[in-house]
């Protein structure tokens, strides 16, 4: 799978979808953008703690990311 550079944590991500996250703790986790703030499911409603300043980075996939 192909990815795209990280981003920092200030720049918010212009299309819905599945990112990775890198966490300071240099955890990377799979997390979904819904155009407004970062969830665990598309279809959640609960939603992240505020990743400002507590996430390190995200990066895009450059092709779709289905998980199952």
């Amino acid at each position: 799978m192909t990815r795209t550079s990280w981003y920092p944590s200030t720049i918010k991500p212009a299309r819905k979808g599945w990112y990775e996250i890198k966490w300071p703790s240099g955890n990377v986790r799979m997390r979904y953008w819904n155009g407004m703030e970062w969830v665990f499911h598309p279809r959640g409603q609960i939603s992240m703690f505020d990743f400002l300043g507590t996430m390190g980075y995200w990066r895009g996939l450059t092709e779709p990311y289905y998980k199952g």
